[in-house]
């Protein structure tokens, strides 16, 4: 539905609206928290807030994560501090970044598009629009480590925070469920 300024979504609208850009097995996990731009807003370096304190996230107390409404709601409600979410990645999720593979005007190369299709999960461009990222399941706890995919440089993470931005790459936006662990 468009919308205009004569006529706005309501508030709920626009949250739930954000809310069902991320597969629906991640909406309730509570790894979620806000972010705090270091440099300017979007930028990959963030800083990590709990959407429940409102203080600093502390990396190994669960109670200072949330739902993904929960923390999109924060953010909305405090604009003008916090700049966007964020997810704890932890088993039996990974994170896997693929560095430099958005073109100038904003697509992906196709042989990382290809191997992305393959491993299947939920991909997305990152905060930087430079890069994607990929949400996995991976049941067995992996090591943080990088090295190359279709010429590009990437990074696996299997234990840490990473900033989420919603825009779905085409076509890849699937189930981290699904992720073909091969």
């Amino acid at each position: 539905r468009q919308t205009d300024a004569r006529f706005p979504l309501p508030e709920k609208a626009i949250l739930t609206r954000a809310v069902r850009r991320f597969p629906k097995c991640l909406r309730n996990v509570p790894n979620w928290f806000v972010t705090v731009p270091y440099e300017v807003p979007g930028s990959m370096n963030f800083g990590s807030y709990s959407p429940v304190t409102l203080a600093p996230l502390r990396y190994d107390r669960r109670g200072d994560y949330s739902s993904l409404e929960y923390a999109m709601q924060t953010w909305r409600d405090h604009g003008h501090w916090f700049d966007g979410v964020g997810f704890h990645v932890t088993s039996p999720w990974a994170v896997l970044v693929v560095q430099h593979c958005v073109t100038p005007t904003g697509n992906i190369t196709r042989r990382v598009k290809d191997v992305i299709k393959r491993v299947q999960g939920y991909w997305e461009l990152t905060r930087n629009r430079k890069d994607i990222q990929g949400i996995l399941s991976w049941p067995q706890r992996v090591q943080s480590r990088g090295g190359v995919i279709a010429g590009h440089p990437v990074y696996l993470c299997g234990e840490g925070v990473c900033g989420v931005t919603g825009r779905m790459v085409p076509g890849c936006g699937g189930d981290p469920l699904s992720t073909d662990q091969d």
